[in-house]
């Protein structure tokens, strides 16, 4: 059916470190076409202006600094410019999505669970599960480079409801997505490797050698093994 393509895929293969689905082998059924309709714009936000000093993510500037370099057509936004409100007014207009910010999941109610955002008087910063089903987008990637952001429930007929699921009804081919909440310089470093390699290789085996790279200097699998591909190669 409609969903037979949908897949997750953590890409390491260190299965004692992999929590949830395990490790699976990543298809190059769709993975020829990546060298040459490989994107070409990136809408970055990073580091927004939030409620609390304390969820101040320094690394993530640097981590949207380094990734544009990579396109020949980006916008980076950060503070309040990396708003809720510029995110649904030009979402629409690049290739990926690449939030570098916190995100909450809530056990309660999922379609609650949010990425943080600045806030104005348009919107409160907090762009839900619910608000991104009602997104148009046309993004081949969407990366959440953000704190818990792969954390889903599964409901009574086992379809998992979180920003997965909200950001492929809204129009995205791939996500990647973290586990559990990640170090911001990690991060940071294997977002870098990442896009460094995706100028050559597939998504999942652009993850695969950014997370090695990473795992060399951050051994700790907290730091690298969180990130997993879901969708399209």
């Amino acid at each position: 059916d409609g969903e037979s393509g949908f897949t997750a895929t953590a890409v390491v293969d260190d299965s004692e470190y992999m929590p949830g689905w395990g490790v699976e082998n990543v298809s190059d059924s769709v993975s020829d076409n990546q060298k040459s309709d490989s994107p070409k714009s990136i809408l970055l936000l990073g580091n927004p202006q939030l409620d609390s000093e304390t969820l101040n993510l320094p690394y993530s500037e640097i981590e949207i600094d380094n990734a544009a370099t990579f396109f020949p057509d980006s916008l980076k936004l950060s503070h309040s410019e990396a708003s809720e409100t510029n995110l649904k007014n030009k979402a629409s207009s690049y290739d990926i999505l690449h939030f570098a910010t916190h995100a909450t999941f809530d056990n309660d109610d999922p379609f609650n669970s949010s990425l943080l955002l600045a806030s104005d008087g348009s919107n409160d910063g907090k762009l839900t599960v619910e608000e991104i089903y009602q997104l148009q987008l046309k993004p081949s990637l969407v990366v959440l480079s953000a704190c818990e952001t792969g954390l889903g429930k599964y409901s009574a007929g086992d379809e998992i409801i979180g920003f997965y699921r909200a950001f492929m009804y809204a129009g995205a081919k791939s996500i990647i997505a973290t586990l559990w909440p990640i170090s911001d310089e990690a991060t940071s470093f294997l977002i870098n490797e990442f896009y460094q390699a995706l100028k050559k290789n597939s998504l999942g085996e652009s993850l695969r050698m950014a997370q090695l790279k990473t795992k060399g200097k951050y051994p700790n699998p907290a730091n690298w093994g969180g990130f997993v591909l879901v969708g399209r190669n």
